[in-house]
């Protein structure tokens, strides 16, 4: 093999241990499934407040997170971040709001939770006073109030494949 086309092969093999990682892991990460409800009566806080049930969940590092949100009230409600939140993650609430008896699935990556780097990101209704009268949803993130040092993601055996071709072509080139 030329020594050009060598090196070529290395650049090619180190790409290939950069890009495919990254890619992999999005269809890798485990998902958590949550059912919610939104509620304008029977709530546990009493019949002149609104709910979310459950009113939060406890997500594990590297986890996406994806929420089938059912509207069970008699009048409209949604769920937006609230204004604290990161922007990684203020994309990630509903688009819409929901009517009666309607449903919207919410898909929120790893990615976004870990950008944004709190351990409690809260979701609520965005309609006027129903937050305050109890509609939140808090996604608890323990990992991410624990460090703030992570391990970083290593070469992988194609970045192992890639230093050895460049190591080699280096020796053959003496």
């Amino acid at each position: 093999m030329p020594p050009a086309r060598g090196l070529i092969v290395a650049g090619v093999l180190l790409a290939a241990a950069i890009v495919v990682p990254a890619t992999a892991a999005q269809d890798d990460r485990p998902r958590r499934a949550v059912n919610l409800t939104l509620q304008d009566e029977g709530c546990p806080a009493g019949p002149d407040r609104f709910c979310v049930q459950p009113g939060n969940v406890t997500l594990e590092e590297g986890t996406d997170l994806v929420l089938r949100v059912t509207n069970e009230g008699r009048i409209a409600h949604n769920l937006t971040f609230a204004d604290e939140t990161a922007p990684s993650l203020a994309e990630h609430g509903m688009n819409r709001t929901l009517a009666a008896d309607e449903t919207q699935r919410l898909q929120i990556p790893w990615p976004a939770i870990e950008e944004a780097g709190q351990p409690n990101a809260t979701l609520e209704c965005g309609r006027d006073g129903h937050a305050a009268l109890g509609e939140v949803f808090t996604i608890h993130v323990p990992s991410l109030a624990e460090s703030d040092e992570r391990p970083q993601p290593g070469f992988g055996t194609l970045g192992a494949l890639a230093a050895v071709s460049v190591g080699a072509w280096a020796a053959r080139r003496r």
